[in-house]
């Protein structure tokens, strides 16, 4: 990948709407909001665009990632308030957007394998020092085939 996205799909410089799509019944207070690229988030000086900052009761989070061909691809998963039940609810929606999509999700560069252990549907890819780098996900019904 050339870090913009473009060669597999998706960009990272505009929004993303299936990723937008996913996360829709889970925004109560606000739709997600596109943080364009260079833009720093208030509540959290680490994170910027380009992703999706979402406000729902459990706090706010902030999500780097896109859906293209047949994956949901989720890079960076941040929240404000740990503990609060809002990174879950977000991984069950992704969950629940791939089944309904035919969409493998996969989560890349993961740094929190605690928090994505707690979800047995993840399958991990080890290195062979047993470290987890990534996690995958299969709906339970495949994409249809265009016809």
């Amino acid at each position: 990948m050339d870090g913009t996205g473009e060669d597999a799909g998706w960009s990272l410089g505009a929004p993303d709407i299936g990723l937008a799509a996913a996360l829709d019944g889970l925004c109560a207070i606000d739709p997600a909001r596109w943080v364009p690229p260079g833009e720093s988030l208030t509540w959290d000086g680490r994170c910027g665009g380009p992703g999706w900052e979402i406000s729902a009761p459990g706090g706010r989070a902030f999500l780097q990632g896109g859906q293209y061909d047949d994956q949901i691809r989720l890079d960076l998963i941040v929240v404000e308030r740990k503990g609060h039940g809002l990174g879950t609810a977000i991984m069950e929606s992704l969950k629940s957007h791939a089944d309904e999509q035919g969409l493998e999700l996969s989560i890349c560069q993961v740094e929190n394998w605690p928090f994505f252990a707690r979800f047995p549907w993840l399958d991990p890819e080890r290195t062979a020092e047993g470290y987890v780098m990534a996690c995958w996900y299969q709906p339970e019904r495949p994409r249809p085939m265009p016809s």
